[in-house]
């Protein structure tokens, strides 16, 4: 437990806000301070956010509050680990497993961020704990626990639906298993997750219009394909890139020791990991990493369990079964070696970071990254302090300007009050009519790729002054501040 917390706590903010970070905890916020339940959250993120919403408000602040419910998250997920492992193999398979949880980039980044992944992973692992149980012990307690689960994660990320594929396929891998009576309690676990999943269900329309925008088969023209094939090599290279060279031939191999092995229990793990992955690689154009992540985490079991396997095997080779821990220590060895560069540039100097390319785009250099907005909140400020008071016009789409300004001037005594326009349709019109009425300072603030020509009024209504320019890292894109005014 303390590896884990020394992994996951230092520098826990050291990387600035992402967008989607943001528009979760603003949604707590909200929903704290207007008692909303559903109104205000959107893509079926409803049980995170109701969780956020009893702490968060009384944080000073809020994105360390939202990161550290992942660390929280991943705490869970390891103890999850090491239980599942002692059912299904061994207490030997679940800490090695967990090692591998707490050394691997993948699982060390999203129990570091305010996003919902690693708390939907949580929930993946439990499931299964709680299915095998249920199904070994017949309790009903178990079963309970199961529906409500699966109920949790689709209340969590729409994608948790997934899940209701879980007790169908511990039946059939399950060996020992009155498999007729199963069938009739199974029932019963569907009812209660049902019952869970109804703030969901009363929002499925929006959902499902939500996801179908990401879905390629649903884009008109696309050559599906080929879009299977590019969504094949992309996977491939974020897997590789979070679970390093060494995890992620570890997991290869257990995969294809898994297949020719037909041991029931790792079929079980790795057909519920084939259908995660699958359904994002077959159908998905518009898709991130993280999305794999509930898919991934348990084959970490698989990987500890081979490795195990083979290290007796070497041993009994050796004709010294106490050898067995050297393989073990050595591949624990390596994965932590293979790690090292990414793990220590997420917690100190995630700028320098190896990311993948659609990673660094996300969280380092594009217009959903926040770096560099803690200059903006500072020359905001400090023209506050100077002018009494100031209003700061911005776009009204979600991003660091939006979310991100809001959390950091949320308990700021400098009366900054902002004004939304929508970037893609200024009206100069409205916008000089609102000026006419200000007597104090105003400014526009915007993030924009670093090639676009200053905004300019071309009839000569408004004027806008280039005060400001913070590039992001990357030089790709900018934070640029304008002192507007009338001529």
């Amino acid at each position: 437990m303390i590896l884990f917390l020394l992994t996951r706590l230092p520098n826990l903010t050291m990387l600035p806000i992402f967008v989607d970070e943001g528009i979760h905890l603003q949604w707590a916020l909200k929903l704290a301070e207007t008692k909303q339940t559903f109104e205000i959250i959107d893509s079926g993120k409803y049980l995170p956010i109701w969780l956020y919403s009893l702490f968060i408000p009384g944080v000073p602040d809020p994105l360390w509050a939202g990161r550290f419910f992942s660390v929280v998250s991943g705490l869970i997920t390891i103890l999850g680990l090491i239980w599942l492992g002692k059912l299904l193999y061994s207490s030997q398979v679940g800490f090695l497993a967990a090692w591998f949880y707490l050394i691997l980039p993948f699982t060390l980044f999203y129990d570091r961020m305010a996003l919902v992944d690693s708390f939907l992973s949580m929930l993946v692992i439990y499931t299964f704990i709680f299915c095998i149980q249920w199904f070994r012990k017949g309790d009903l307690f178990w079963g309970v626990l199961a529906g409500i689960t699966i109920g949790m994660a689709i209340n969590t990320k729409v994608y948790g639906i997934l899940l209701l594929i879980v007790p169908i396929i511990f039946i059939i891998f399950l060996p020992d298993l009155d498999r007729r009576r199963y069938l009739k309690g199974i029932f019963w676990i569907y009812l209660l997750a049902l019952v869970a999943m109804i703030p969901t269900l009363m929002d499925a329309k929006q959902h499902i219009h939500s996801i179908s925008g990401k879905l390629g088969v649903t884009a008109g023209g696309q050559n599906n394909l080929a879009l299977i094939f590019s969504n094949i090599l992309l996977s491939l290279n974020w897997l590789t890139n979070y679970l390093t060279v060494v995890g992620a031939g570890l997991v290869v191999l257990a995969v294809f020791y898994t297949i020719f092995d037909h041991s029931y229990a790792d079929l079980g793990l790795l057909l519920f990991a084939v259908i995660w992955l699958s359904v994002f690689i077959v159908i998905s154009r518009t898709w991130y990493p993280r999305y794999l992540l509930p898919g991934v985490v348990p084959l970490l079991l698989l990987a500890a369990q081979r490795s195990i396997q083979l290290s007796k095997l070497l041993a009994r080779s050796f004709s010294n079964i106490h050898l067995a821990l050297i393989p073990q220590l050595v591949v624990v060895g390596l994965l932590a070696l293979s790690s090292f560069d990414l793990d220590w540039a997420i917690i100190n100097d995630p700028i320098q970071a190896p990311w993948s390319a659609i990673e660094r785009w996300q969280y380092i250099e594009g217009p959903a990254a926040g770096y560099k907005l803690d200059s903006v909140v500072n020359f905001l400020r400090a023209e506050a302090a100077e002018n009494g008071q100031l209003i700061v016009v911005r776009d009204r789409d979600p991003g660091p300007l939006q979310e991100g300004l809001d959390l950091n001037l949320r308990q700021d005594s400098a009366p900054i009050i902002t004004f939304d326009i929508d970037l893609g349709h200024i009206d100069l019109d409205e916008l000089s009519k609102q000026l006419i009425n200000q007597s104090k300072p105003v400014y526009f603030v915007t993030d924009r790729p670093i090639e676009s020509q200053p905004f300019i009024d071309p009839v000569g209504r408004i004027i806008f002054d280039l005060v400001a320019i913070f590039p992001k890292p990357g030089d790709q894109y900018q934070f640029e501040i304008y002192q507007v005014g009338l001529p």
